[in-house]
């Protein structure tokens, strides 16, 4: 693990905006279970979510991969109330070739449509390029997601 990755986890990254990013610990499981215990999160992921043993195995596997040092995930909370609102991070970190995947941003859906997923990609794209001095960082979204949303938004 590259010494930048390990300033994160030093300190909380931060941005004018109404959330903070902190790094996952085992002590926001329970938070985030509330948080993500909704089907709807689920409905156009690859993840099939429909208990708390599914959600702790997503948290577990988080983890283990920050324990890796093959992704960095985080804790959302809300800015003005310290809520846990969600998660995301990044992933697939390739520090030879200075790249990361960023995303796997799960959210509460009273958040939904508001300015929280932009300040999440916002935040992990700065660390990726102004930290980690990445050339690249990437995020894919999945196509039927992505259709309904350019759907909703221009037509």
């Amino acid at each position: 693990m590259r010494p930048c990755l390990l300033f994160l986890y030093s300190k909380n990254l931060k941005f004018l905006a109404s959330i903070f990013l902190v790094p996952l610990e085992e002590s926001h499981r329970e938070e985030l279970r509330k948080a993500l215990h909704h089907p709807e999160i689920w409905e156009y992921t690859w993840r099939k979510i429909s208990s708390e043993k599914d959600l702790d195995e997503i948290i577990s596997l988080a983890l283990e991969q920050k324990k890796q040092g093959t992704h960095i995930p985080f804790t959302i909370l809300e800015k003005v109330s310290g809520k846990v609102i969600g998660t995301t991070r990044i992933g697939d970190i390739d520090v030879t070739n200075r790249n990361a995947e960023i995303g796997w941003t799960w959210l509460s859906p009273a958040y939904w449509r508001t300015r929280v997923n932009t300040e999440c990609k916002y935040l992990l794209l700065q660390y990726c390029f102004e930290q980690a001095e990445h050339t690249r960082s990437e995020w894919s979204e999945v196509r039927e997601k992505l259709k309904h949303l350019l759907e909703r938004k221009y037509v």
